[in-house]
């Protein structure tokens, strides 16, 4: 088995819903800052091998993520698990289709970050998360799941989390009254 990774956040900017996401003007690296084209290439090209198995890998995601981190189990206390496996796969579908367009990419994962405030998620969490993903998908595709693959849906995590953990952050500060708009 392969070591647990630590997913450092990239540091980036948040903005609020609504500001405009210009490719010459936005404050966010896009996907090709943190992932190679060919990474790029390489995740699209093998997700209909990991689709096609989409309900084994969503349910073995789960299974080591509690396995992983127990605090991560207990927000899923009472949580209809079919469904959120569902939104899992319904997740994993949109970021393999977006990796390339920040416009549509960015804001919807910052949304999803902020969301996942009232959850309960903390910032640990995260590694957690990537960790039982990479695991999840070498269960899953077994020898498919290559060392490159392995690199290239790391990358695409590690961008993803910054920007949920940032959105995070800023949606508990919006909780605690303080200001969330950028200092």
């Amino acid at each position: 088995m392969s070591e647990p990774i630590t997913f450092n956040p990239i540091q980036i900017d948040v903005r609020e819903p609504g500001e405009p996401f210009g490719r010459a003007t936005s404050p966010f690296p896009e996907p090709h800052a943190v992932m190679t084209s060919d990474q790029v290439v390489l995740v699209r090209s093998t997700w209909p091998m990991i689709a096609d198995r989409s309900g084994e890998l969503s349910a073995r995601f789960y299974d080591r993520l509690f396995a992983i981190d127990d605090s991560a189990a207990r927000l899923f206390i009472g949580v209809d698990m079919t469904a959120q496996r569902t939104k899992l796969v319904h997740t994993l579908v949109f970021v393999v289709e977006a990796l390339d367009d920040v416009d549509r990419l960015l804001p919807a994962i910052a949304a999803l970050g902020k969301r996942h405030t009232h959850y309960g998620v903390a910032d640990r969490h995260f590694d957690s998360v990537g960790n039982a993903l990479l695991l999840a998908f070498a269960d899953t595709l077994g020898d498919a799941f290559s060392p490159e693959l392995r690199e290239a849906w790391a990358a695409a995590y590690a961008f993803l989390s910054s920007v949920m953990r940032r959105a995070l952050m800023r949606g508990d500060a919006s909780e605690d009254g303080r200001t969330d708009k950028p200092i």
